[in-house]
């Protein structure tokens, strides 16, 4: 089980437990069972809701997959959100790229969480978010 309370060194944000079991609770509520994220909070869900949300990691790090399976059944989901540290970059620029591929969403911030949801047609990050050979982010 997570702390009550815990910190993501890499990003620096606090995050208390009980903001992710609220993320999962809303993604429940509004039958979202496929999630992309960055690589610290895709586990995390996964094991807070007992693998009933299946979360990818895919295009936020350049990264060899550890659950393919799992990758795979988000690439193939018909519905899903995204799910981002609201003070991480990468919100930002997700953000912008939707705006700038014309997707319209819907967003509920959870304690230090967005959840951006209720896309307007599926965007998914290998077409938003693209990565060069140096790993730099375009």
């Amino acid at each position: 089980m997570f702390q009550e309370e815990y910190s993501v060194s890499d990003m620096g944000i606090p995050s208390k437990g009980k903001d992710l079991k609220e993320v999962i609770d809303f993604l429940k509520k509004n039958d979202y069972k496929y999630v992309y994220t960055n690589c610290s909070i895709q586990a995390r869900i996964m094991f807070e809701s007992k693998s009933e949300i299946i979360a990818s990691s895919d295009r936020f790090i350049p990264m060899v997959y550890s659950h393919p399976d799992k990758e795979a059944a988000v690439k193939n989901a018909k519905k899903f959100a995204y799910v981002i540290y609201t003070k991480d970059p990468m919100f930002s620029l997700l953000s912008s790229r939707l705006l700038k591929a014309s997707v319209k969403y819907s967003f509920c911030k959870i304690g230090g969480f967005t959840v951006m949801y209720n896309l307007s047609r599926p965007a998914r990050p290998g077409e938003i978010l693209r990565y060069t050979s140096s790993r730099t982010r375009l």
